[in-house]
């Protein structure tokens, strides 16, 4: 976004790159400039996005917010002698994200194998160990 705003090309590799995730994934960005004219914007704002922005301006426009899934993360940067106000918005909420559920169920059967494992080899062990002591006991008496 720095480099696009620096300089307002949109045939960049960045840019275009940029466009094409912003787009895959329902992104919204946008820069500011210190008038409060939006100087560059890529996908379109919705009314989450807005009811967002207001409460990001409240917070001084630096830092995130989560809302029913959507998120905004807002930061300033300078650009040569200007300051701009750049904006990230989407929605994305991990719950709705099939590939992350059965990924977390994975790992959550994997612990619980691991742990089952660990908990029978290591009765096991303990147990022939102390038959084997109870064994040499008896055998020395």
């Amino acid at each position: 976004m720095k480099s696009y705003i620096k300089n307002g090309k949109t045939d960049s590799e960045s840019f275009l790159s940029m466009l094409d995730y912003a787009d895959t994934h329902g992104i919204f960005l946008e820069a500011i400039s210190e008038d409060g004219k939006t100087t560059r914007s890529v996908e379109s704002q919705t009314p989450e996005t807005q009811k967002l922005k207001e409460f990001l301006y409240e917070l001084g426009g630096k830092g995130s917010i989560n809302s029913e899934g959507a998120s905004i993360y807002g930061t300033k940067i300078k650009i040569g002698e200007k300051n701009y106000q750049v904006i990230v918005s989407g929605k994305f909420n991990w719950r709705e994200n099939e590939t992350n559920e059965r990924f977390f169920f994975a790992i959550i059967t994997f612990i619980a194998i691991i742990a089952l494992l660990a908990v029978f080899i290591t009765d096991k062990i303990l147990t022939e160990l102390l038959l084997k002591r109870i064994y040499e006991d008896k055998k020395d008496s």
